[in-house]
């Protein structure tokens, strides 16, 4: 990766300063995984940023923020429409206005401010599956296919992408839930097995061109023809 887990993080935040958001967005435009890592860690933050409850926010912070969307100044004249004029301080008071509670005794804000050091230390490596990384990585390869993995009663498998010399990476939305999934390789002349795959993704040998790719679901250490098929892919 060319930016840092943390520098990737603030950007996802809006923390990063104009020059930094520039320069990170023009190697987005150039590296396919790095802005897939992205746009994974923005949902994620959006998605946490839906949990978190509704809190009360006071009037002085509703202008404040008011003020940042619109570029207005804070109306908090006593003549405002719709406000009622302050009631005057006892002499000798000092006057200041009503805040909410201090930042170090809201939960929310607790909450909100561990999910932005978790996020910005580990990242991507927390939020990320190790085979949806490899995918991306083969998938942004030049002359690189990549096409749906679709099951013989219509559901979805999962995804394959065919590299230039001919070799596939296959990855499945789950592994199947009793045995194991097996590849095949099936032309006009000849059935061979492509191995098994190992948890839900495997990386095999270049296929003769034209060939169809067999998904077939088998017992333990797989079999030497397939008994289950549950997918057939022309390549």
């Amino acid at each position: 990766m060319s930016i840092d887990e943390s520098t990737l993080a603030a950007y996802a935040l809006g923390t990063v300063d104009d020059a930094e958001r520039e320069r990170i967005e023009r190697l987005l435009a150039t590296d396919a995984e790095l802005a897939a890592e992205a746009a994974s860690l923005e949902a994620v933050l959006a998605d946490m940023v839906m949990t978190l409850p509704p809190e009360r926010v006071d009037e002085w912070e509703r202008e404040a923020l008011l003020t940042r969307v619109h570029g207005e100044a804070p109306n908090l004249s006593r003549d405002a429409p719709g406000r009622s004029a302050p009631r005057r301080a006892s002499a000798g008071a000092r006057h200041a206005p009503r805040r909410g509670p201090p930042l170090w005794r809201r939960p929310t804000a607790w909450v909100a401010l561990a999910a932005i050091v978790v996020l910005a230390l580990f990242g991507p490596r927390l939020l990320d599956d190790p085979v949806d990384r490899e995918f991306r990585r083969y998938a942004a390869l030049p002359e690189a296919e990549t096409v749906a993995l679709v099951g013989e009663d219509g559901s979805a498998l999962g995804d394959v992408v065919q590299l230039g010399d001919g070799s596939v990476f296959v990855r499945f939305a789950a592994a199947p839930g009793v045995g194991v999934y097996q590849l095949w390789e099936i032309t006009d002349e000849s059935l061979e097995s492509l191995g098994v795959v190992e948890g839900r993704a495997a990386f095999t040998r270049p296929v003769v061109p034209g060939a169809i790719l067999g998904v077939s679901r088998e017992g333990p250490g797989g079999s030497d023809e397939p008994t289950d098929v549950v997918a057939l892919l022309s390549l």
